[in-house]
C-alpha cells in the first residue's frame, strides 16, 4: 500500500491509500534486500546531509545504531570519517560531499533563504544541529519535540524565524540577533517573495 494526495493545493491535505503496484509499476521494492537498502539509505543521507554522525543518521532514518554502524562499514570505500572542530563525535561524509565542501568558490558565496516548518535541510540532523544554529538560540529555532520551525537561513546557519499570518495575509519575522541593514535588505527581499508566492 501507498500513501496518496488528492488535494488540489499545495497547502492542503487529502490522503487515501492506494495499491502501489497500480500506481508505481515500475518500482519492485523486492528486488532489493533489507541490507542493501539500509545500506543505501545510509549512503545517500551521508551524501545528502553531511557531515552527519551516526545519531543523525538513526534520528532521521529511524534505523538502529548496530544497522547503521555495519552499513557504514560496508560503506568503508565512498563514505570517510571527518573531524568537526571543538567536538569529540565521528563524522561521516561521502567523498564526493566533501570535494563539494571544500570548493573555495562555493565558500566565498554569500546566500540567504528562507526555509519552511520542518523543512528537509534541518530535519536531517539531531546530534549536530549546533552546526547550524548557536545553542543559545535552539528553543527559538526548535520546539519542544524537536521540530524546526519556519527560519531564515544565512550562509549555512540560522539566523531568525518566520511565520505566517493567514488571517491578515501577513508575514512576521525576527532575527535572533542584532543584523546589518544590508542583511535585513535581503531578508525583506526574500520576505517580499514569500509574500507573493503565498498570497499571491
Amino acid at each position: 500500500m501507498c500513501k496518496r494526495c488528492k488535494s488540489s493545493h499545495w497547502g492542503k491535505e487529502d490522503r487515501y491509500y492506494g495499491h502501489t503496484p497500480s500506481f508505481y509499476p515500475n518500482l519492485h521494492l523486492n528486488r532489493m534486500d533489507i541490507k542493501e537498502a539500509q545500506r543505501k539509505l545510509v549512503y545517500y543521507h551521508i551524501d545528502r546531509f553531511g557531515p552527519v554522525s551516526i545519531k543523525d543518521i538513526a534520528w532521521w532514518s529511524g534505523l538502529s545504531v548496530k544497522v547503521i554502524r555495519d552499513s557504514i562499514k560496508e560503506l568503508a570505500n565512498e563514505v570517510i570519517i571527518v573531524e568537526v572542530e571543538a567536538t569529540n563525535t565521528e563524522y561521516f561524509m561521502t567523498e564526493k560531499g566533501l570535494s563539494h565542501y571544500q570548493d573555495s568558490s562555493f565558500q566565498n558565496e554569500g546566500w540567504l533563504t528562507l526555509l519552511a516548518y520542518e523543512d528537509p535541510t534541518l530535519k536531517g540532523y539531531y546530534e549536530s544541529r549546533f552546526l547550524y544554529v548557536d545553542q543559545k538560540h535552539y528553543e527559538l529555532l526548535f520546539n519542544k519535540i524537536g521540530e524546526s520551525r519556519a527560519s531564515i537561513i544565512m550562509n549555512g546557519k540560522a539566523i531568525g524565524i518566520w511565520t505566517i499570518d493567514k488571517r491578515k495575509r501577513n508575514i512576521h519575522w525576527m532575527t535572533f540577533e542584532k543584523v546589518d541593514l544590508e542583511v535585513k535588505k535581503q531578508i525583506k527581499t526574500k520576505i517580499e517573495q514569500m509574500h507573493s508566492f503565498l498570497f499571491g
